[in-house]
Formats: C-alpha cells, sequence, structure tokens
C-alpha cells in the first residue's frame, strides 16, 4: 500500500492489487462473479504529478477489459462550475482532467448534499493578509541569489533574536516587491496567454496559414509554455 493510501474490503470480495503507488490503490474485486476494477485516488497538488497520474490510470485501463470506477480527491475540477470563489480556478489543470474523464469514457455519478464540499466560512467581503512563501521559480531567477544577499547583509542593530526577526521581515519585503514586479500574477499571465493563442488559431482557422501568422503561433505557444512553467514552479 502507499503510505497514504489504505483501502479495506471485506475478503469475500476477493480483492487483488494490481497496481500502487503514491497517487492512487488499484484492485479488481470479484461481484456477483464479475470483475470489478477500482482505483483509490489521492492525486498530487502539483499539477505534472497529476499528468503522471493521468497517464498511469490510462495505461492501467487499457490493460483490462472491465466495469471501472475511480473514487478519491483528484486535487482538481473538472470546470468553473464547480468552484465558488472570487479567484478563477486555473484552466490547464481543469482541462488535462476533462480529457482524462472524456478519453476514458467516464460518466460523472450523480451527488447528493451540498453543492460545495469545502467553505472557508468567509464572506466575500472578508479580507485577510496572504502567507508568505518562497516560490521555486524565484530560485530559478538569475537576480534571485543577490537580491537576498543584498537584502540580508543590510546592517541591523539589537540583539540576535531582533537582528534575526528584523532580517526576515525585511527581505519578506523585498522578495514580495520582487516578485510583483517581476513575475506579476502569473495566473492572469497565463490566461492572456492562453486568450492570445486562441485568437491567433482562430484567425488561422477562418483566414488560413500565412508566414506572419505561423511566427505568431510559433510566438504565442513559446509564451503559453513559459507561463505554464511558472505556473508549475508556483
Amino acid at each position: 500500500m502507499a503510505p497514504n493510501l489504505w483501502c479495506i474490503c471485506s475478503l469475500h470480495l476477493n480483492p487483488v492489487i494490481i497496481d500502487t503507488d503514491a497517487q492512487q490503490v488499484t484492485f479488481s474485486i470479484n461481484f456477483n462473479n464479475t470483475n470489478l476494477y477500482l482505483s483509490a485516488i489521492y492525486a498530487s497538488i502539483s499539477n505534472l504529478k497529476r499528468k503522471e497520474l493521468w497517464h498511469k490510470l490510462n495505461l492501467l485501463q487499457s490493460q483490462f477489459d472491465a466495469p471501472w470506477c475511480f473514487i478519491g480527491d483528484f486535487n482538481v475540477i473538472l470546470g468553473a462550475h464547480e468552484h465558488c470563489g472570487s479567484l478563477n480556478p486555473a484552466r490547464p489543470p481543469m482541462l488535462d482532467f476533462q480529457a482524462w474523464t472524456d478519453q476514458n469514457n467516464l460518466i460523472h455519478l450523480p451527488t447528493r448534499g451540498a453543492e460545495f464540499t469545502w467553505d472557508n466560512k468567509r464572506g466575500d467581503s472578508h479580507q485577510f493578509a496572504s502567507s508568505f512563501k518562497f516560490l521555486k521559480m524565484w530560485s530559478l531567477h538569475k537576480d534571485c541569489k543577490d537580491l537576498i544577499s543584498d537584502s540580508w547583509n543590510g546592517r541591523v542593530i539589537g540583539n540576535p533574536l531582533f537582528v534575526l526577526s528584523t532580517k526576515l521581515k525585511r527581505l519578506k519585503l523585498v522578495l514580495k516587491t520582487w516578485n510583483k514586479e517581476v513575475f506579476g500574477n502569473i495566473h492572469t499571465y497565463v490566461n492572456e496567454a492562453e486568450n492570445e493563442l486562441s485568437n491567433i488559431q482562430a484567425q488561422i482557422q477562418s483566414s488560413g496559414h500565412t508566414d506572419q501568422l505561423m511566427a505568431d503561433e510559433k510566438k504565442a505557444l513559446t509564451n503559453l509554455d513559459e507561463a505554464l512553467l511558472k505556473q508549475e514552479s508556483f
């Protein structure tokens, strides 16, 4: 069993483990003399890791022609209709999830009860400070090391704990300002890059290929890839 997944069932169902990793446990059971397959899912919060999961599940399902149930925490939604909040969910992870369900002809079982199963109990007007996180994409930037070094080496007078606390607070502000100036809102960048590519491809579809449109499409694809890479590092 994977360390974060446990599956418990009656022995008369004759469970047989087919495959297991950190994101899923797949097994077969025998019910009314029919083999059924079930995958218990606990998907990663990383979109790249979830892509690996969709690929693995596709391979598993291609090996067995039988009824199959996928259940668990997929850490992604099928569309914005399953989300309630002021921030729009990122599109690429939803599109990947949709593609996997469509490719395998999966049926989303009807649910009962509350439409949204998690709520932070805050109204729209509730304001709160976001937690500070050091982003992986910062470390990939050529200026990051010097920025941190310059901030940390700035002189602070006081006892050691005061010096440490003051330097950390100062560095936090420096990194937040730098992030806003250099990276901006990465989710906005992704949406803008997707829209730019869609507009160019719509022009190609209506007007046909031209050297300029092909060059524009290539550039738009590069911009989208860069934006998605930054989003994965977020």
